[in-house]
């Protein structure tokens, strides 16, 4: 999948998933990992977009994935800077550990 990835153009990664396929065609994880490649065949014209602007949501897929364990944990908070105060030190926004010193 790497390669893929890294591939620099949508053809040249093509031609690499094409080639994931036959492998998983001839392995003995054919069963696991034949529906896996379906649908990502599937969705190719939407997967080659990535190779022409280089960019992916998994950034804000992350952090709403953050957000929504924070309020399954919570049970809802009631003050809202707090909860905002908790997804930012979650995401890593901020150090819980920072202690200022006095000079």
């Amino acid at each position: 999948m790497f390669e893929i990835f890294n591939s620099l153009n949508a053809e040249e990664a093509r031609d690499k998933f094409e080639q994931l396929g036959n492998w998983i065609e001839q392995s003995k994880f054919f069963y696991n990992l034949n529906k896996w490649w379906q649908n990502l065949d599937q969705g190719w014209n939407t997967f080659k977009n990535y190779f022409k602007h280089r960019v992916s949501s998994s950034l804000s897929e992350g952090i709403n994935n953050v957000i929504k364990t924070i309020k399954k944990k919570a049970y809802g908070y009631r003050n809202m800077s707090y909860f905002k105060l908790k997804i930012m030190q979650v995401c890593g926004y901020l150090n819980s550990r920072y202690v200022p010193m006095d000079f």
